[in-house]
């Protein structure tokens, strides 16, 4: 049994909701970055927040390089929406 804070969420709810106001605090600063001409490499799970930061992109699953492309080329095959955006 999972045990429950104050709030109400489990102990992994809370650390799954801290990781992802990481996330997002970090994303703005990443995009500020790009715009002062400043190369990133980004290795990121949420495709779609990824996607919305990235001119270019690649798909390695299972340590093998899947497909690459820019995002919005990406976005538009279908077995890429099917595996990562859940489309």
């Amino acid at each position: 049994m999972q045990r429950k804070g104050a709030s109400g969420l489990t102990v992994a709810a809370r650390k799954f909701a801290a990781r992802l106001e990481h996330v997002f605090a970090l994303f703005p600063r990443i995009k500020e970055l790009k715009a002062s001409g400043i190369t990133t490499l980004l290795v990121e799970e949420n495709v779609p927040l990824a996607f919305a930061t990235s001119d270019h992109a690649y798909a390695i699953p299972d340590g093998r390089l899947f497909s690459e492309g820019a995002p919005a080329e990406l976005r538009a095959r279908r077995e890429i929406r099917q595996a990562y955006l859940g489309l």
